[in-house]
């Protein structure tokens, strides 16, 4: 998917030096054939530049591939409107590169908040108590819950503040459907009671 989608955006992108060509008069540009001044051409070469930026990021896995691109659609759409009878059938695939911006700024917006909500709760919890965890600590537990930590060799060690897991796997709706590759990272605060979580999801290959 995000091969079709930079696919989408370096010929959308392209598309964009015929009105720079345009301009100053290189090549037979007849596709469009109202004239354009040098300073609009040169806008024209400035959108191209950006769309293959959002292409190299997007290819790089950047998750800020959006921002170049979102610029670029807004540039692109205000020059295709200059030319309107010659380029109006670029404002589809516009549409189609804005809405994947916007869906790449969601993602990015929830991973940062992410990333926040860890530094604050790591800033505020250090990584052990100063004791170590005593049968007198797991005494009012559950019979199986001290049998797990004692068979862990849990108790005289470090009690544990927070900690984190990294794992990866394949998830899918029903059992119809294909299988998703998955990575999540995972942080649990045990003095906040605080779990936050993080995954990453492929569903189409």
């Amino acid at each position: 998917m995000r091969y079709l989608l930079a696919l989408i955006i370096l010929i959308h992108g392209s598309i964009h030096c015929m009105g720079f060509a345009k301009a100053f008069g290189y090549g037979n540009i007849t596709t469009i054939t109202k004239s354009i001044p040098k300073v609009a051409g040169t806008v024209w070469l400035l959108a191209f530049v950006l769309f293959v930026t959002a292409v190299v990021l997007l290819l790089l896995k950047k998750q800020t591939w959006w921002l170049p691109a979102a610029i670029a659609v807004v540039i692109s759409q205000i020059l295709i409107i200059t030319v309107w009878q010659e380029a109006k059938f670029g404002t589809i695939a516009n549409i189609i590169i804005l809405a994947a911006a916007v869906v790449a700024f969601g993602t990015q917006r929830f991973s940062n908040q992410y990333k926040k909500d860890v530094r604050a709760y790591l800033k505020n919890s250090g990584m052990f108590h100063p004791g170590l965890l005593t049968e007198e600590d797991i005494q009012y537990l559950p019979d199986p819950v001290k049998k797990y930590l004692r068979y862990t060799y849990s108790v005289g060690q470090p009690k544990i503040k927070n900690f984190k897991l990294i794992f990866d796997g394949q998830i899918r709706k029903k059992g119809s459907k294909n299988w998703m590759p998955f990575a999540s990272e995972q942080y649990d605060f045990t003095e906040a009671a605080t779990r936050l979580f993080f995954m990453n999801a492929k569903m189409m290959q």
